[in-house]
């Protein structure tokens, strides 16, 4: 049995381009991005399917809302929710295991396992790259604004407080740096 698992980020495409169609018309044509976030995020959708090749046919499947990144972490899958801002363990029957979280996970989406099973996440609403272990404790971060890319798209100097929760805090594109 030939098997894949694929990650659908959003099963309501048409609420992303009715947002993008209103929110990304900006005084600055070069600039790229929305200045308001979607109210209707939790509406998004988004999956997670163990598809047979052979078969032609959804093996398993599991709802999470807005998933960015996965991989395996030995007999387990890894995937970030974006809208949830944890990252959901499951086993390969995609049946719920655990979650892990960081308070500096915001719009997380790329999810790496480095060579001794710690994680290096990106934490895409605060323009930082985070290695935490599996429990989700923080061992390394990196923010875009301490490395030359201090200022937002409006030219507004972007900083962290380090201590902080940015689980539940919400960063339109535009206030990326």
């Amino acid at each position: 049995m030939k098997q894949i698992y694929l990650n659908f980020f959003t099963t309501q495409q048409s609420l992303i381009k009715d947002h993008i169609k209103k929110y990304s018309s900006l005084e600055k044509e070069d600039i790229l991005g929305t200045n308001k976030s979607m109210e209707r995020q939790k509406d998004l959708g988004g999956i997670i399917v163990n598809y047979d090749l052979e078969q032609k046919a959804i093996v398993n499947s599991y709802d999470i809302l807005v998933p960015g990144g996965s991989c395996f972490l030995g007999d387990r899958i890894l995937v970030a929710s974006q809208i949830k801002n944890h990252i959901e363990v499951l086993d390969k029957n995609l049946k719920f295991i655990s979650r892990i979280n960081n308070l500096l996970f915001n719009n997380v989406h790329s999810i790496f396992v480095t060579k001794e099973n710690t994680l290096i996440v990106t934490s895409t609403g605060l323009d930082a790259i985070i290695e935490i272990d599996l429990e989700g404790n923080l061992i390394f971060k990196w923010f875009a604004f301490e490395h030359g890319y201090e200022r937002d798209m409006f030219g507004n100097k972007r900083e962290i407080n380090y201590n902080g929760d940015y689980r539940n805090l919400d960063f339109p594109t535009l206030y990326h740096t």
